[in-house]
């Protein structure tokens, strides 16, 4: 309710204390900067021109990390070279461009954090505004993924090297069913006990897709394609 009526810029005493645990967390970037695989990207939205910057090796450091976090009705937006950003989400959550490089693996594996799919409509504010954001943070990846299955129509298979582009094929950790039971509060939640159950959550379906689709990397797509395109046909 505050940040209706309340910004970050109001606060007095502001502080991005993401920015400081990174900076104690990380205090080496280097390893994030190496031109060697596997490599990083993050994405952040420039504020005023509404575009999306991907932070890739050679430009991964504080600033880069605290913009791709940066939730304009917490955080004040981060300056970069110039160039303010807030959260990547609202223009590529994930930007899956950079891994489309010919130089790169074509398997993508891709870990959902937000649910495609809820079982019942929000009624409440709260439960509207939480699904908005799942909307909203879903459909840039969901627009890339519409993006890769075109280009693997169009492309034929086994000409990598001679074009800027190669078939993609797929692939997708995720637990929908709970995903979508937790509610608003779990997006602040920092009990120990809660963060626990989320790592276990996420054990489980990763052992889940080893048993069932480790097999097919390299030789077929896993993730349900057709899934996320009709998602994106019902927005």
């Amino acid at each position: 309710m505050l940040s209706l009526v309340w910004s970050p810029y109001d606060n007095p005493f502001y502080e991005n204390v993401l920015a400081d645990v990174i900076g104690q967390e990380l205090p080496d970037f280097n390893a994030l900067n190496d031109q060697r695989t596997p490599h990083l990207f993050v994405c952040a939205t420039n504020v005023k021109t509404n575009q999306r910057k991907i932070f890739g090796p050679g430009e991964l450091g504080v600033g880069a990390l605290t913009a791709s976090a940066c939730l304009p009705t917490i955080f004040r937006s981060v300056e970069v070279n110039g160039d303010f950003y807030w959260d990547g989400g609202y223009l590529g959550n994930p930007a899956l461009y950079p891994l489309r490089s010919p130089a790169l693996t074509p398997d993508v594996l891709i870990v959902w954090v937000n649910p495609l799919h809820q079982p019942h409509v929000p009624t409440n504010a709260r439960e509207i505004q939480d699904r908005l954001n799942e909307v909203t943070f879903n459909a840039t990846l969901v627009q890339e993924i519409e993006a890769i299955d075109a280009i693997n129509e169009l492309k034929p298979s086994g000409d990598a090297l001679h074009s800027p582009y190669k078939r993609i094929r797929l692939h997708e950790i995720k637990d929908e069913p709970s995903l979508a039971r937790l509610g608003f509060a779990s997006k602040s939640n920092t009990d120990w006990h809660f963060l626990l159950d989320l790592r276990d959550v996420g054990r489980r379906a990763a052992q889940q897709w080893l048993k069932t689709s480790l097999d097919d990397v390299g030789g077929k797509t896993t993730a349900d394609m057709h899934r996320m395109l009709r998602c994106l046909e019902s927005r």
